[in-house]
């Protein structure tokens, strides 16, 4: 054994080479051939050279091989397997068929029905590591995770709550792979809300995991109800239950947040956002308690949260809003809803009939000092697409208050043809009256100035002619025909 280790080690002798991830293993035919009918058949074939090997697809890559070759040559593994590579490893094995008692299918797999046993983590683990390798059969890696779910939901039925690493890690895990284990839970009666929680959990990192739950298979189970082990009852889930009914038994148990709503950071904001895009685009039970939470905290959200929203839902949340917030909340909703606009409309994202209900919905959010400049922006946008029509351009006109624009905004709109002459001019001639008082007004007060500083002039005039005869007194009384000294004036 010492012998066939140095072998392996120095690569001495060697007649075949086996090539992954570039990487060349100078190896020995006779290990490869005992152990693998994978090389078996290669080297029975009618190949031109069967003295070189590259392995393209091989689960788990160079340290997987690495394995493999070692347990050929009969060197220990043992301590070098863990949850992080078993997986790599079984599915190796199988891929390399390495098949009988004893040899490393066998090996591989128990040791990873030892480590699943042990703890709901390892099951977790497990899996974790089979999400990165490669895969030439899918077939292999289902029947992989088909082996941890089981022992994963044994562990959880013998306890009603799972720990932060463990939520942590199957939020890493493909949706995909969900199915299988919401089954054997099925299965054994229980419905973890933690589980299933995390299960759906949107993460920043992972953006599509939310909307992935649209192309989730329908959960395949037994016959029987399945019962929660939650303090409220979810729905049973049946043959006919998919992603769709356990989101909405989750929204169910999410309550508002407890601290400010200003605290709540961007990516909370973002999964609320999320959550409820995803509950209208499947018309969800939960939408009317997504849509609350959502509108109480409009006034803290960006554009760049909400800005997956349809016009219609963007209406819906503003509707909602105008019950329950405050006048300087209502100044912060106005500003989204314009930055939204602005943004669709510079994207030729939005058609006239969503501006309109935009705008139509956040009409009673706008109070006197509102300002309509990036609206009117938007509306502009809009109208150089060329898709509106004059009918929709005047609709569309009516939502904007033109006396609230600025005076350059205004001066645009004025220049814009599409835009009705009627409602413009009518601001136009505002303004004009408006800037004509205004001119009077600094005129009159120009006059006053002037009149001031003519009377200044003049009593400054005075003021130097007293001066001058104060000093000639002076000069009188200091000569030598005078009184004497000048001290005697007075």
């Amino acid at each position: 054994m010492a012998f066939a280790a140095e072998l392996r080690a120095s690569g001495r002798f060697s007649n075949i080479s086996v090539t992954v991830e570039e990487v060349t293993l100078k190896l020995h035919m006779f290990p490869l051939l005992a152990r693998s009918k994978y090389f078996q058949s290669l080297v029975s074939s009618e190949m031109a050279d069967s003295t070189s090997v590259t392995l393209h697809d091989l689960p788990g890559r160079l340290k997987t091989m690495d394995l493999v070759a070692d347990f050929c040559y009969d060197i220990d593994i043992t301590s070098e397997v863990g949850c992080e590579n078993v997986g790599a490893l079984v599915c190796a094995a199988s891929y390399l068929q390495m098949i009988g008692t004893n040899n490393l299918l066998d090996v591989a797999r128990k040791t990873l029905e030892r480590l699943v046993k042990e703890s709901a983590l390892n099951c977790l683990e497990i899996l974790k590591g089979c999400c990165t390798m490669a895969i030439r059969a899918e077939s292999e890696l289902e029947g992989l995770v088909e082996l941890c779910t089981s022992p994963l939901a044994n562990h959880w039925n013998r306890r009603s709550s799972i720990s932060d690493k463990e939520a942590s890690i199957l939020q890493e895990l493909p949706l995909k792979w969900m199915p299988s284990l919401l089954a054997k839970m099925h299965q054994r009666n229980i419905m973890s809300l933690a589980v299933i929680t995390a299960i759906i959990t949107w993460q920043p990192a992972d953006e599509e995991r939310l909307l992935e739950l649209t192309d989730a298979p329908k959960i395949e189970t037994e016959s029987g109800s399945l019962r929660s082990l939650c303090d409220t009852d979810l729905p049973v889930l049946d043959n006919q239950s998919n992603y769709t009914t356990v989101f909405d038994a989750v929204i169910e148990h999410i309550s508002l947040p407890s601290f400010t709503f200003a605290s709540i950071p961007s990516p909370k904001r973002r999964w609320f956002c999320n959550a409820l895009l995803f509950s209208s685009q499947h018309k969800l039970r939960s939408f009317s308690k997504l849509l609350q939470h959502c509108s109480s905290l409009q006034s803290y959200l960006t554009v760049d949260e909400c800005e997956e929203f349809p016009p219609d839902l963007m209406k819906s949340v503003n509707i909602s809003s105008n019950e329950m917030c405050s006048a300087e909340n209502r100044k912060k909703i106005c500003s989204l809803n314009d930055e939204y606009l602005l943004l669709h409309c510079k994207r030729g994202s939005i058609r006239a009939s969503g501006f309109l209900s935009v705008m139509k919905s956040v009409s009673k959010f706008r109070g006197p000092s509102s300002s309509f400049d990036r609206s009117f922006e938007a509306f502009e946008n809009l109208i150089r697409e060329g898709t509106v029509s004059q009918k929709e351009v005047e609709e569309m006109s009516n939502t904007i208050d033109y006396a609230k624009l600025s005076n350059e905004c205004l001066q645009r709109a004025a220049s814009n043809d599409k835009i009705p002459r009627d409602v413009v001019l009518s601001c136009v001639v505002q303004l004009c009256q408006k800037q004509r008082s205004e001119l009077e007004r600094c005129t009159s007060a120009s006059q006053v100035l002037q009149n001031d500083v003519q009377r200044l002039e003049e009593e400054n005039k005075t003021l130097k002619q007293q001066l001058e005869q104060m000093k000639r007194t002076a000069t009188l009384k200091t000569s030598p025909f005078g009184h004497g000294r000048i001290g005697r004036y007075k």
